[in-house]
């Protein structure tokens, strides 16, 4: 009774009954127009075939994802359009894409590839070093040595080494996560972070609104602010009781950043079941790693980045250094044309573009790994990334398959759900196929019950072609990782499906290191043993279960 009734009262029950009755008004309306306008009727049949055919040539879209929104269209001609518009396009966030581009604009100078560094991974493995040189020209995310790192095979192992590098912070503290609710991690963590504001440290907290929903409530940013003059906490994509498909995209990313110096990413959200302290489904299994030097500065630039984008104050001043860049680069094209050759013009645009990039790296100086610390020294490779739905391109994707790629011995993983595209599918089989010892790892215990059977479902593909499929017997597998080899590996908060892979905001980091994939594959072995090894009598289906399963893959896209 008393679940029920913080349900009913909640933030979320409030919100969704709202937009509930909204989209129902809208469905009215819509069909009370279908049934006394013939001329609408018509002309939403034309524009539903249309569709149809602009969907079959869109390049920019995965094959499943257009499949779905075709065959939607097809059976309800005249109602699937304007469905597709309100729960599938991906373009509402394009103008929240307006303002990462102007912070973009203002720190992409800062992603500086050292070549020695890109040079020496060439030197010691030319085909790992591919992948790297391949997320840097795409995103300009390079890659770093001088990097230590820490690989934790539990939510508790992260958390304490959160809370020890948290106390040692001197300068600045960023926080970014997707969920964080009231309890035993975050009432203490809080205090913590007050405390070192208190101190004089720079603390700042970005959170996704909808995934603090049912947690936290609407004022609480407000109510954080108010506290200490050093604390600064916005929210992403705020919830209000208005339908918006730009709900879809959500801010999914874990990461912590002390002094520029350390930087914390995995599966960690600051709730109390992350760290199994009342889980509601059997153990919870999280993972995560810890950077300690100079790829720290990835991290750091990702969050910048996120927080001029939501900050409003920080977009405004970001658009004004646009227009000014703008403003320089059409007097610089005027000078070409009219070929004046005294050089003035160009001299004094220099000038300003010069002392524009000394007032930013100025600015930055202070969130840089080695202001405060020694360089440490290290012969790994490291590459922190971010991935985002509105640019198109499926980074996360596209690095997975480029280690499904690189395989030759082994290939693990680690992923709460496992509803992927045909094309990392297939790669994975193939791989599986010419001999590597691919291993997947799920929950045995779920936290969404639908989506789990979705993950079931893809299991006789990859068990015919050779994939062993381990579910993990004491609860709820969390962790998000993939091991090539013996030395390469993924650590982040991409899991594998499509939400993740094409809708969220993520982070991740692709490292090469023997040390620290050694730790990875030892919690590999150790999860193996407590887990269940799917067999065949594992995948046997009714013929109504195997009907549904059909169903359910062909609109997991939208899931």
């Amino acid at each position: 009774m008393k679940r029920l009734k913080k349900i009913v009262f909640s933030r979320l029950f409030f919100t969704g009954i709202l937009i509930i009755a909204q989209m129902t008004w809208l469905i009215i309306i819509y069909l009370k127009l279908v049934e006394t306008t013939a001329y609408f009727a018509a002309i939403m049949r034309v524009l539903s075939f249309v569709f149809v055919l602009y969907m079959l040539n869109d390049r920019s879209e995965q094959t499943e994802y257009k499949l779905i929104w075709v065959i939607v269209v097809i059976a309800a001609p005249i109602f699937g359009v304007p469905f597709y518009f309100i729960m599938g396009n991906r373009r509402p966030g394009r103008g929240f894409k307006r303002r990462l581009d102007a912070a973009d604009l203002k720190y992409h100078l800062s992603y500086l590839q050292n070549r020695k560094a890109q040079d020496y991974f060439v030197q010691r493995d030319v085909r790992g070093a591919g992948t790297a040189e391949y997320v840097f020209n795409e995103q300009y995310f390079p890659v770093h040595q001088n990097t230590e790192i820490t690989y934790f095979s539990s939510g508790e192992a992260l958390h304490k080494g959160m809370i020890e590098a948290i106390e040692s912070a001197e300068h600045f503290i960023f926080m970014e996560y997707f969920t964080i609710e009231k309890g035993e991690l975050w009432n203490p963590l809080l205090e913590l972070l007050m405390k070192k504001a208190g101190q004089g440290v720079e603390v700042r907290l970005l959170y996704d609104d909808m995934g603090c929903v049912a947690y936290l409530p609407r004022k609480y940013a407000k109510q954080l602010n108010s506290m200490n003059p050093h604390f600064k906490c916005l929210k992403y994509n705020p919830v209000v009781p208005l339908f918006s498909p730009f709900m879809n995209n959500r801010d999914h990313r874990k990461m912590t950043i002390v002094d520029g110096y350390i930087g914390f990413t995995g599966g960690l959200n600051l709730s109390d079941r992350y760290i199994n302290i009342n889980s509601p489904y059997g153990k919870w299994k999280d993972a995560g790693i810890r950077l300690v030097g100079d790829a720290v500065w990835n991290m750091t630039l990702m969050y910048l980045e996120m927080w001029d984008a939501v900050d409003e104050g920080a977009f405004k001043r970001n658009q004004k250094r646009r227009r000014l860049l703008d403003r320089l680069d059409k007097k610089m094209e005027h000078n070409r044309k009219t070929d004046r050759t005294e050089g003035k013009l160009e001299k004094l645009d220099a000038k300003e573009e010069k002392e524009a990039f000394n007032k930013l790296i100025g600015e930055l100086t202070d969130y840089m790994p080695n202001r405060y610390h020694e360089t440490v020294k290290s012969d790994s490779f490291v590459q922190p990334f971010g991935d985002e739905p509105f640019d198109e391109i499926p980074l996360s994707e596209n690095v997975y398959m480029e280690l499904v790629s690189q395989a030759k011995k082994r290939l693990y993983i680690f992923t709460p759900y496992l509803i992927m595209s045909e094309s990392l599918t297939d790669m994975i089989c193939i791989a599986a196929k010419r001999g590597v010892d691919v291993r997947i790892v799920v929950p045995g215990i779920p936290d969404k019950k639908l989506v789990y059977r979705l993950t079931r479902a893809s299991y006789p593909r990859l068990k015919k072609a050779g994939v062993k499929i381990y579910e993990y017997t004491p609860g709820f597998l969390h962790s998000k990782c993939m091991l090539c080899d013996n030395d390469k590996a993924v650590v982040g908060t991409v899991n594998l499906d499509y939400r993740s892979l094409f809708l969220h905001f993520e982070d991740a980091v692709y490292f090469s290191d023997s040390k620290a994939a050694a730790s990875l594959f030892l919690d590999f072995q150790k999860t193996f043993k407590v887990s269940h090894e799917v067999t065949e009598k594992d995948m046997e289906k009714s013929l109504a279960g195997q009907l549904l399963d059909s169903c359910l893959q062909v609109i997991a896209p939208v899931l």
